[in-house]
């Protein structure tokens, strides 16, 4: 009879437990919730220095996700690219599998990483190496 006690003690308190849990508001945050809308380009960095947005051709200037996990890229108002896209959200990882572009070695997806913060998404290049270095802000408009 103890021991039934015992465990009986131990079931409620972690029913308890979750149901505090739960009720508190402690519900995860799934990164496409914050990444699907439309994005416009702030600013872009070359390591720690800013630079003029204008200075590069081709710079992707909006961007829109949609909940159906598809992407657009805009560059002038036209479309740069679009496709599929998935996340990582341990890593912060974005995959932009593009419908049209092909790169050398045969790939179709570009690996981004990705931060988030309320209004503000920033990405950089995982690979090549040499683009690292490149940071885009954008800022949510829709």
């Amino acid at each position: 009879m103890k021991h039934l006690t015992i465990i009986l003690y131990f079931f409620l308190a972690t029913v308890f437990s979750v149901s505090a849990q739960s009720s508190a508001g402690n519900v995860a945050v799934k990164l496409i919730d914050d990444l699907v809308g439309s994005w416009k380009l702030s600013k872009v960095y070359d390591g720690k220095k800013e630079i003029s947005t204008k200075s590069q051709k081709g710079i992707i200037d909006l961007v829109e996700f949609t909940r159906e996990n598809m992407y657009m890229l805009r560059t002038n108002d036209a479309t740069a690219d679009s496709g599929f896209f998935r996340t990582n959200e341990i890593d912060q990882l974005l995959y932009l599998e593009s419908a049209n572009k092909v790169d050398g070695n045969g790939n179709t997806t570009d690996e981004w990483g990705l931060r988030l913060n309320k209004n503000t998404m920033t990405l950089f290049r995982r690979e090549p190496i040499e683009l690292r270095r490149f940071r885009y802000v954008y800022r949510k408009i829709k």
